[in-house]
């Protein structure tokens, strides 16, 4: 009898502790989901130049925060693949980056690949490419008619298949499209001194004056930035003949990538997958149980390289978080609802101009007070944003935590 009584105060016991810990989640995961619904979320499409093996190992960095972000309901992701880089560097899209991030943060965001080739004119729709390559074109089109809210778009490519696809429905773009984020171009002060470049190749001695992205498709530039579409852009390439950083420009080095090592492990290994050159068919098993020695190693030489970066202040501004600078001279980006007392915060502006963009795809943004649908990037003093970032980004990846 003594016996029992125990074992019935013990099941007493832990009876009430399961009933508690019940609660507990309950409360929190109610309060979660108000946090949750009273925070709205940024619907974006992502249309990125992703390739495997990698091309450039900034986009497939950059994804991870298309993914992390906690304000960012990230809807689809288009490849936008050129034809000639799958040909001249054996290269093929990077759908397998894709799927591991869904993999990683239990998403199922949808993805599909643009078309390969140039634009042929200015209101090309591409309608006679293959079937394959509309997907892209017609995924960006359903998402927006899908969304009950207008959809902000950042490209980090060609912008072939926003602009097919806006040639394909102007009207949808017009009613559904908040903003374009555009990482592409070199500003000019004044394109008269700039020759007329019509070339196909991005390396063609000193004469070469379009952007890596540009020249991927000159057409695809223009046509977007005659549209009457707001358009926010962000210059990637130095003012031809600058030896020193721009404050329209959002190019900035990292010395290294080395606090990779302290992300989330399955981010590390997504990143090590890349980084390392992996060439293996299990891309979602090296994920859960990591790499190959050799692997390992390739990746950590890879993460002591110094990394060019052009995407971030496109993802401080699409979040609607701000680059600051704390009391204590840390660097952070935040939610503008975290900023506290002593928290200085560095500039991430647009200057409002009028676009003049010319046959080969170089412009000139003028300054205005007119009503304009265009915005150019300004981050001030462009050193002291290279420097803020140097800290805070870090700190940013290190913070996003898979599921």
């Amino acid at each position: 009898m003594k016996f029992s009584r125990a074992v019935v105060v013990h099941c007493a016991i832990v009876t009430l502790l399961v009933v508690i810990a019940v609660g507990q989640s309950f409360h929190s995961a109610n309060a979660e989901s108000r946090k949750n619904s009273t925070t709205k979320r940024i619907p974006v499409i992502d249309v990125t130049d992703m390739y495997i093996p990698a091309s450039d190992w900034g986009d497939n960095f950059d994804l991870v925060t298309a993914y992390g972000l906690p304000e960012i309901d990230l809807k689809a992701v288009i490849l936008d693949i050129t034809q000639t880089e799958r040909k001249a560097w054996t290269r093929d899209p990077g759908i397998i980056a894709v799927e591991q991030l869904n993999y990683i943060f239990d998403r199922n965001v949808p993805f599909a690949v643009g078309p390969f080739e140039k634009m042929r004119s200015l209101d090309d729709k591409m309608l006679d490419a293959p079937a394959y390559e509309q997907q892209g074109v017609k995924l960006l089109l359903q998402t927006l008619r899908d969304s009950p809210d207008p959809v902000t778009i950042l490209s980090f490519g060609s912008l072939r298949p926003i602009a097919v696809a806006y040639n394909r429905d102007p009207a949808l773009f017009r009613s559904k499209v908040a903003a374009i984020h555009i990482s592409a171009g070199t500003v000019y002060a004044d394109l008269k001194s700039v020759p007329f470049v019509d070339h196909p190749c991005v390396c063609d001695g000193p004469k070469f004056n379009r952007e890596w992205n540009v020249d991927l498709d000159p057409l695809a530039f223009i046509r977007m930035l005659r549209s009457d579409l707001p358009i926010a852009l962000y210059p990637c390439a130095q003012r031809y003949g600058a030896d020193k950083l721009d404050p329209h420009d959002s190019y900035w080095l990292m010395p290294n990538l080395e606090f990779v090592q302290q992300m989330n492990p399955k981010l590390q290994r997504y990143l090590g997958f890349v980084f390392g050159g992996a060439n293996r068919l299990d891309f979602l098993k090296a994920i859960d149980f990591g790499l190959s020695a050799a692997e390992n190693t390739a990746a950590a030489e890879a993460l002591k390289k110094p990394h060019n970066v052009w995407e971030t202040a496109i993802w401080i501004e699409a979040s609607h978080r701000k680059l600051v600078k704390h009391a204590d001279g840390s660097y952070e980006i935040i939610p503008a609802k975290s900023i506290q007392e002593g928290d200085s915060i560095l500039q991430n502006n647009f200057t409002p101009c009028h676009m003049e963009v010319r046959g080969d795809g170089n412009f000139e943004c003028s300054p205005t007070s007119a009503s304009t649908n265009f915005r150019l990037y300004d981050r001030g003093d462009p050193e002291a944003n290279q420097t803020a970032l140097r800290d805070a980004l870090p700190k940013l990846y290190k913070s996003f935590l898979a599921p």
